[in-house]
């Protein structure tokens, strides 16, 4: 399956991680390619030209994070979510969170980037705040031990999300107040999967 990404891009990794962990990532043919770029490579697969995108078959490309992801998962039996019921209702709720906390703090990237004089005071206030009381949420779900079990596709989009905080947002000290989900961000970040699809500096 045709792969197509950009090294920096969080989403992609995501989907990456997915793969490894799945032990699918061998059937992923990486293509890198050019975002932003009316000769990008990835145009005649997917004219939306975001990535991650995969061809699942021949005319036949997903493209979001998420939906490849899902595909992915059930490809291989569903070991990432369960396949139905309250469960699987609860394991989406926990995903959205993160994801969801993903998408806030690259928006809040974004924003920093702006020019100075650019920047939206109410936006960061509403990036960082958003962050908080997500980073709180996930504090009080490390602290039961909610990540403690098997791998799942939210424990993969969260560690992904700090990493990029990590990597993008140094200043943001998201480790305050949240020493159980730091325990466990740094016990998955040394997982092979995360080794492996370290991003480019």
């Amino acid at each position: 399956m045709k792969f197509f990404h950009v090294p920096t891009s969080p989403f992609a990794r995501k989907a990456r991680v997915v793969a490894a962990e799945l032990g699918l990532a061998d059937r992923l043919e990486l293509v890198t390619v050019t975002l932003r770029d009316p000769a990008s490579a990835l145009l005649p697969f997917n004219p939306v030209g975001r990535v991650p995108s995969l061809e699942v078959a021949p005319g036949t490309v997903l493209s979001e994070s998420s939906l490849i992801s899902l595909h992915l998962d059930a490809e291989a039996g569903n070991k990432l979510l369960p396949a139905a019921g309250p469960a699987r209702r609860e394991a989406l709720a926990r995903e959205g969170r993160a994801q969801g906390f993903l998408d806030g703090v690259i928006a809040w990237l974004r924003e920093t980037r702006r020019p100075a004089d650019k920047q939206l005071a109410a936006n960061l206030e509403l990036e960082t705040s958003r962050a908080g009381r997500c980073l709180d949420v996930f504090e009080r779900e490390a602290s039961a031990g909610t990540y403690d079990g098997a791998v799942d596709m939210a424990q993969v989009t969260l560690a992904i999300a700090l990493d990029f905080v990590d990597r993008r947002l140094p200043g943001f000290d998201w480790r305050k107040g949240h020493p159980r989900l730091a325990a466990w961000f740094q016990r998955f970040n040394a997982r092979p999967s995360m080794t492996a699809t370290v991003p480019p500096a």
